[in-house]
């Protein structure tokens, strides 16, 4: 009797303990099955955004293009009559002021595409054509502040144009130094270099140019020095941009007060 009870117990704790871990498989498979099926509407969710936003970029780009045709579309005389085949224009701020309204449909419509943003870009050079400067600002600002390094930077090269027409040199100066900073492939350091040795000449502050120019030349000097494995004494050869510093650089000297 105790040997069959003994016996009976080993049984109903196998079988208790298969029972268990069967109700472990099923409830894992259950949890494996939730799981596979998330995921399986998470790649259905995504291809779907991606197609959608493949989309818009291709709506975008499109009527991106159809702006740029607006903003190069030919001038004709004002006495001539317009042809239905060809959009064309009767002066540059008429043709700048409809391209703004192409431009910032385009920029509203599909703001969070980089066609979108391009647009954004676009509606501020064509206000400046336009002659709408608040608008230009307005446009320029807000594309200066996209995470885009190279858009940002191309609004702001842009944006200090306006300012140093506006004779808002700090402003303009300000910039110049960001984009220095920036070096970005749109707008290179050298070019925001330039730009701002520029303003100090018109600003008639030649000591200030002259640090500029001499700093282009550094960087040059430093982008250029010879490869380690080049032979002894070899000299690395000047840059355009090196030279074209060099010679500002000369004509300040000779045109300074004595």
């Amino acid at each position: 009797m105790q040997s069959y009870t003994r016996h009976q117990l080993k049984q109903d704790k196998f079988a208790s303990f298969v029972s268990k871990e069967v109700q472990l498989a099923t409830e894992h498979r259950k949890t494996i099955i939730a799981a596979t099926a998330g995921i399986g509407v998470i790649i259905v969710a995504l291809a779907a955004v991606m197609l959608y936003i493949n989309s818009r970029d291709e709506k975008a780009s499109v009527a991106l293009g159809e702006a740029m045709r607006t903003y190069t579309a030919p001038l004709r005389d004002p006495a001539a009559p317009a042809t239905p085949e060809v959009k064309t224009f009767t002066s540059v701020k008429e043709r700048a002021q409809a391209a703004v309204k192409d431009f910032n449909q385009v920029a509203t419509e599909y703001s969070s595409t980089r066609n979108g943003k391009f647009a954004r870009y676009m509606t501020g050079v064509a206000d400046v054509d336009a002659g709408d400067l608040k608008g230009a600002e307005q446009n320029l600002s807000e594309a200066s502040s996209f995470r885009d390094r190279d858009l940002s930077a191309l609004a702001k090269f842009a944006l200090a144009s306006i300012y140093r027409d506006s004779q808002r040199d700090q402003d303009a100066i300000r910039l110049y130094q960001e984009l220095i900073e920036i070096n970005s492939v749109a707008v290179p350091k050298s070019t925001a270099q330039f730009e701002l040795a520029a303003l100090y000449e018109a600003k008639q502050q030649p000591a200030e140019a002259a640090k500029v120019y001499e700093q282009i030349q550094k960087d040059e000097q430093a982008a250029n020095a010879p490869d380690k494995k080049a032979p002894a004494g070899a000299q690395a050869q000047k840059s355009p941009i090196e030279e074209m510093a060099a010679n500002k650089l000369a004509a300040l000297k000779q045109n300074a007060p004595r």
